[in-house]
């Protein structure tokens, strides 16, 4: 009898351990379900100067809004910071067909065209050079084919006014909690 009491707990453990949900610690998974909130910084120098902070609690839009999308079909990936409705607008972009910690290369493959426009001037800058550097992704929730990140990380940019082009400027920044779409 004592063989077969053994037995039945070993199955019951075994069983126990092969169909509990597994704890994979390597996928970046958020285990706190909180949204952060979305943080963006840049500065604009050269023959143009600004500088835009702004904070948006938990990510949600207002006067301004900052979001991205990561298209691995295409191998595309991009952030749009910009002041809502009509106002100024940074549009960052590079190859990339995953969100992952690393430095990437702004570009103009697959349409990896980084921009710069300010509504109250009439100026349009797209990218010559530049890199995006995701320091931190943190994989929120996966439903279906889509996933939602939360990245922080860096930029730097040279951009060229097309129309005029001896005109140009550097675009640099951080970002903390930026939502990133990715499929």
């Amino acid at each position: 009898m004592q063989p077969i009491k053994t037995l039945m707990l070993f199955s019951a453990a075994l069983l126990m351990i092969m169909f509990l949900p597994s704890c994979d610690k390597e996928n970046n998974t958020n285990n706190n379900p909180t949204i952060p909130d979305a943080i963006f910084n840049a500065s604009v120098s050269g023959a143009e100067s600004y500088t835009f902070s702004f904070t948006l609690p938990k990510g949600t839009a207002g006067s301004y809004a900052v979001n991205g999308s990561c298209n691995s079909t295409v191998g595309l990936f991009t952030m749009l910071a910009k002041q809502m409705p009509t106002g100024w607008a940074i549009s960052l972009s590079s190859s990339g067909n995953q969100v992952k910690v690393g430095t990437y290369t702004m570009n103009t493959v697959n349409g990896a065209i980084s921009s710069f426009a300010n509504a109250s001037q009439t100026t349009a800058y797209t990218s010559t050079s530049g890199s995006i550097t995701i320091t931190k992704a943190v994989l929120y929730q996966n439903v279906g084919p889509a996933a939602d990140w939360y990245v922080d990380g860096s930029f730097s940019t040279t951009m060229v006014d097309n129309s005029n082009p001896p005109n140009q400027i550097t675009v640099t920044g951080d970002f903390t909690g930026i939502n990133i779409k990715a499929q």
